[in-house]
């Protein structure tokens, strides 16, 4: 089972990176009166600018803020503007890392964050299945399962386990959609789909093969064959099959990478080119 997704290195940092801008800030990491008070009932600075950077940076992008990570001084401001405390004051609190892991409990308890346990996984699986279903872009599902996570307070263990979820359900749906078109193609049909494994069509080629082969170039012998692949393929009786919406895009996929990738020609083929129009 695969467990990454074709993605760029931009695509999956930029996952969990931070805001940058004043309107993501603004978006993201606006804090309501009930914030303010409950970040008000820390002593001291340090401590109240801290637990609002832990609070902001779980709500977004869903992560755990990391021990002696940077933070831009432009999000710093806009957050400790809001506490009322001064952006220096994270310099108190970096030389304090047992108080990191009493926030992010306290964290949990006030505001209902929780890690990624089996059940929650388990929820988010069946939940993201019908999303892989209806399209063919991972990085589409990767996004809509980190938002899911976010909305449920679900906090993001790191981009390669939510990756791997985002792989897996692409997976299975692939599996599903295969599953969902067998179960509408006739007995009799799936049989003949089956000879053609078995069937040669040349000596040393078998009828998939050579119904797969294509060539740009159209002669008088070239025309004639694809007419027989027509044949071949009308008569095993699948045309007109009504298959579910949702699979839609994955089969059109499927049909683009089958038309994209020729076959090498066989040599009967090639020595028929050579043949006079």
């Amino acid at each position: 089972m695969p467990a990454r997704l074709s993605l760029t290195k931009a695509q999956r940092d930029a996952l969990l990176l931070l805001p940058d801008t004043e309107e993501a800030f603004v978006r993201h990491y606006s804090l309501v009166a009930e914030d303010i008070e409950i970040i008000g009932g820390y002593r001291t600075p340090e401590t109240r600018l801290a637990f609002a950077l832990q609070l902001c940076v779980l709500r977004y992008p869903g992560r755990v803020l990391r021990h002696g990570e940077i933070m831009p001084m432009h999000l710093l401001a806009f957050i400790a503007e809001q506490v009322g405390v001064s952006p220096d004051a994270i310099g108190g609190f970096a030389r304090r890392p047992q108080t990191r892991y009493e926030h992010l409990a306290a964290l949990r308890k006030r505001f209902g964050f929780s890690d990624l346990a089996d059940a929650s996984k388990a929820e988010l699986k069946q939940w993201l299945a019908l999303i892989a279903l209806k399209t063919t872009d991972g990085h589409a599902v990767l996004v809509a399962l980190a938002e899911e996570m976010r909305w449920r307070r679900i906090i993001i263990p790191g981009i390669s386990v939510a990756e791997r979820m985002a792989a897996e359900a692409m997976h299975a749906a692939d599996k599903t959609a295969v599953r969902l078109i067998c179960e509408r193609v006739p007995a009799e049909a799936r049989t003949r789909m089956d000879a053609l494994l078995t069937e040669k069509a040349h000596r040393q080629q078998s009828e998939l093969s050579w119904l797969r082969e294509t060539d740009t170039k159209i002669s008088r012998r070239g025309f004639l064959e694809i007419m027989d692949k027509l044949d071949k393929v009308r008569a095993i009786g699948v045309g007109g099959l009504e298959l579910p919406s949702e699979i839609g895009a994955r089969v059109q996929q499927w049909c683009v990478r089958g038309c994209a990738s020729p076959r090498k020609p066989s040599s009967r083929w090639a020595s028929n080119r050579a043949l006079p129009s």
